[in-house]
C-alpha cells in the first residue's frame, strides 16, 4: 500500500514539475464481485456494489497516460454449501478505500479514442459484514455480524493488493466509459490452508475536466 501511494505521489509531482497536460474528474460505476475460495467451500456467486471516486489522467506522450485515482469500492460475494448435515448461505459485503495506478494507451477512433491499460491497485477495508443462514432439519437460523479484521485466525486481512485491467472509450466532449477487471492478489484469509481472493468485474462512467490530451 505504501509503495503504491509513493508511486501515485511521484506521478503527481512529475505532473507538477514538468507542467504536464492533465485531466481530472469524478467517476461512478458498478462492481460485480465474487469471493474466490481455495479449497472450494461451496457454490460461489456474485453480489453487486457501488464504486465511486475520482481520477487524474497525466499525459506522458500523445497516446500514453498514467492515471492515479481514489475510490470507495464495495466488494464481497456469496457462497452456498453444506456441512455436517446442514446447509448454509453466506453473504459477504465489504467496503474499501481503493487506489489504482493505471497506465493507459489511447487509440484515435471516431469522435474520440479507445483506450486500454493495466496497473496495480491497493485497497484498505473500512467496513464489512457477513450474513449467515444455516438450515438444519428444515429449521433456518439467520445471523448478521461485523467482519473482524486483523492477523488472527477467523479474521480477514484488511489490505487487498490487486491488478486491474481496463478498456474503454473516451469521447471528445469529456465523457468516458470503461469496463474493468480487478484481480485480487492478496490472500484475505488468516486460516491455515484456506485462501480467499477478491474478484471484481465492473463498469465505470466519468467526466474529465482540464486539458485536452
Amino acid at each position: 500500500m505504501k509503495k503504491l501511494l509513493t508511486l501515485a505521489a511521484s506521478a503527481l509531482l512529475f505532473a507538477a514539475s514538468a507542467n504536464a497536460q492533465l485531466r481530472y474528474g469524478p467517476e461512478i460505476g458498478l462492481n460485480i464481485n465474487k469471493f474466490d475460495f481455495d479449497p472450494d467451500l461451496g457454490d460461489e456467486s456474485t453480489n453487486m456494489g457501488l464504486r465511486i471516486g475520482a481520477a487524474m489522467d497525466i499525459c506522458l506522450t500523445s497516446h500514453l497516460t498514467i492515471q492515479p485515482g481514489i475510490y470507495y469500492s464495495m466488494k464481497g460475494g456469496e457462497i452456498d454449501g453444506s456441512l455436517l448435515g446442514s446447509t448454509f448461505e453466506q453473504s459477504w459485503n465489504l467496503g474499501y478505500i481503493e487506489i489504482p495506478l493505471l497506465v493507459n494507451y489511447y487509440i484515435d477512433a471516431g469522435p474520440g479514442r479507445f483506450f486500454l491499460g493495466l496497473g496495480p491497485t491497493a485497497g484498505i477495508a473500512v467496513s464489512g459484514e457477513v450474513k449467515d443462514a444455516v438450515t438444519t432439519g428444515g429449521v433456518t437460523v439467520k445471523d448478521e455480524q461485523e467482519i473482524e479484521f486483523g492477523d488472527a485466525a477467523g479474521e480477514l486481512d484488511r489490505t487487498d493488493i490487486g491488478l486491474m485491467f481496463n478498456i474503454g472509450y473516451d469521447f471528445d466532449m469529456g465523457l468516458f466509459i470503461r469496463p474493468f477487471y480487478n484481480m485480487g492478489l492478496s490472500n484475505l484469509s488468516n486460516d491455515t490452508g484456506v485462501e480467499v481472493h477478491n474478484r471484481t468485474f465492473g463498469i465505470g462512467v466519468g467526466w474529465w475536466f482540464g486539458d485536452d490530451l
